[in-house]
């Protein structure tokens, strides 16, 4: 229904075509309600997957603190990444110290130390440390 997979219907199909359903088994519950809890969940994410950092990402003066996930073509200058950190395509990083924070494709971020912080596409942050929950083709410049 408008491109959108309804659970319900979902369901129903499942229970027309006489398929068997049975619980599962939960061993954590991870929770992306809000930027704490998504932040939370990405960490213990990285944890479970550990570190995978694209061979495409260039590295300059950078540390990278397992357990990070960094996406192809991102640019890390004279920064420290980690640990709990996920960065998106194309991204540029430099003159930074990150840890436990989710940043997305086409983001940079200069001049910043951050952390516990979600950061949407194509956003620029240049500038001081914020805790911080940054939308899509926002900038922040102070």
């Amino acid at each position: 229904d408008k491109g959108e997979f309804q659970l319900t219907t979902v369901l129903e199909n499942m229970r027309l075509a006489q398929k068997k359903m049975k619980p599962g088994t939960v061993s954590q519950w991870l929770d992306c309600g809000n930027k704490n809890a998504t932040v939370e969940s990405n960490r213990e994410v990285l944890k479970a997957s550990g570190n995978q950092v694209h061979n495409s990402v260039t590295l300059e003066n950078a540390t990278i603190i397992e357990p990070c996930f960094i996406d192809e073509n991102t640019v890390i200058k004279n920064a420290v990444i980690g640990p709990f950190v996920s960065i998106g395509k194309n991204a540029e990083v430099s003159n930074a110290v990150i840890s436990d924070t989710i940043i997305q494709d086409a983001t940079k971020i200069e001049n910043y130390i951050i952390s516990n912080t979600m950061v949407g596409s194509h956003a620029l942050l240049k500038g001081r440390s914020q805790d911080l929950s940054v939308g899509d083709y926002n900038q922040i410049l102070s």
